[in-house]
């Protein structure tokens, strides 16, 4: 039960740092994957930042599960700069304590990727090549080994 309350209070603490972090003129608001879609009872996440405004939010159902772990792929797609979404999520990265793995920044493109427990997370972006400003976001998140 104090797990759930600390997960609770850590996740509202997550929200309200990143929502300070773009929050003003011409920056993002993050909102979290639970304010988009219900609840993922398996495990993923609940409090990965998605920015508001984000266009083609895809988070499904379930997960995909290979070689003994499971995984899920969230994209969505958001009117910014590649330099606010490497923000968000370094600064994510940073808050729930994984080890920045991979880091390739770009203006054009850009992977980020952390790991905690035998958790990874991996974000990869890219500019829309027909819309500079657009940027089309991928999150993949692969558990710890299932037991």
């Amino acid at each position: 039960m104090m797990k759930r309350i600390h997960m609770i209070v850590c996740s509202v603490l997550l929200a309200g740092l990143l929502s300070g972090l773009w929050a003003g003129e011409g920056r993002l608001s993050a909102m979290t994957a639970a304010s988009a879609a219900p609840t993922d009872p398996g495990g993923f996440p609940d409090d990965i930042p998605i920015p508001d405004g984000a266009m083609q939010v895809d988070i499904p159902q379930g997960f995909k599960v290979e070689n003994g772990r499971r995984s899920k792929l969230v994209s969505y797609s958001v009117k910014t700069t590649m330099v606010r979404i490497e923000r968000l999520y370094k600064e994510y990265l940073r808050i729930k304590g994984y080890n920045e793995d991979v880091n390739k920044p770009g203006d054009k493109a850009m992977t980020l990727s952390g790991s905690l427990n035998e958790t990874t997370l991996s974000i990869a972006a890219s500019v829309d090549a027909n819309d500079g400003t657009i940027v089309h976001v991928r999150i993949t998140w692969t558990s710890a080994r299932i037991t």
